[in-house]
């Protein structure tokens, strides 16, 4: 029950939102970014975060069958950051209509598409900020204290909590 409340509650999610986006902010896809609604390869680059932690390196799991379930094997590098403050710098990908957002996810890239998701679960971090932070199309920068996350319900694989802007 739980695992089909969440699927329904995430495809909601993915369906709705760009909708209601467009309704408050205009265009759910600001005009350049690639995919379905732009050229494609002119979304704007991931500024370089001098110290902190690359999409690269998140990308460093491997989805292993542990009974009847799949589950993340991290690198050791990834599991080292679990607990840890870190920085890093991706896209907002709203979950909710407002201007400003205090839970998010931050993806490695743009959400183009009303109907799809930017990223796997390695490429999305779970954003839970200490104070709300503006709705935004561009790359941000975030710090907060990341968790790596080998059995959540929902499948995702990082969290960042306490997050806010940085530099």
């Amino acid at each position: 029950m739980h695992s089909a409340l969440s699927a329904a509650f995430g495809v909601a999610l993915v369906i709705a939102v760009p909708a209601v986006l467009a309704q408050t902010f205009g265009s759910p896809v600001p005009p350049g970014i690639g995919g379905h609604n732009g050229l494609p390869g002119t979304q704007p680059p991931l500024p370089e975060v001098k110290g902190g932690v690359s999409w690269d390196e998140l990308a460093k799991v491997t989805p292993v069958r542990s009974g009847n379930r799949v589950v993340p094997q991290f690198d050791k590098g990834v599991l080292n950051l679990n607990g840890r403050d870190i920085r890093i710098a991706g896209f907002m990908m709203p979950l909710s209509a407002a201007a400003q957002q205090t839970h998010f996810l931050l993806t490695v890239t743009p959400q183009t598409c009303s109907f799809c998701i930017p990223a796997g679960p390695e490429g999305m971090i779970e954003v839970k900020t200490k104070a709300p932070v503006r709705m935004t199309f561009d790359p941000v920068v975030l710090s907060g204290k990341f968790a790596v996350l080998s059995n959540d319900p929902n499948g995702l694989y990082y969290r960042l909590t306490e997050a806010q802007p940085s530099k």
